[in-house]
């Protein structure tokens, strides 16, 4: 496995993973309207914004040519 710096041709491929994760297992555990914020929060456009945001570097964990996950380090509170 690796771990980049997300591109912005990423993006489709980081929603997918967010929002899948929200769809399949955070959905057991929080109310439809806190998934539908996070859901909308998680739309390709978002992403690229998050991606071009210079206070966050964005991270995507590759396995086999496939992204596996994301993270986000917010550089201001130094925070993964």
């Amino acid at each position: 496995m690796i771990v980049r710096k997300a591109r912005l041709k990423d993006a489709r491929i980081i929603s997918k993973v967010m929002r899948d994760t929200i769809r399949f297992v955070n959905s057991k555990d929080y109310s439809a309207d806190k998934i539908n914020v996070w859901l909308d929060t998680n739309k390709i456009a978002k992403i690229k914004e998050k991606i071009k945001d210079i206070n966050k570097i964005n991270f995507v964990a590759i396995d086999k040519n496939k992204v596996v996950g994301v993270a986000s380090l917010y550089i201001k509170e130094k925070e993964l």
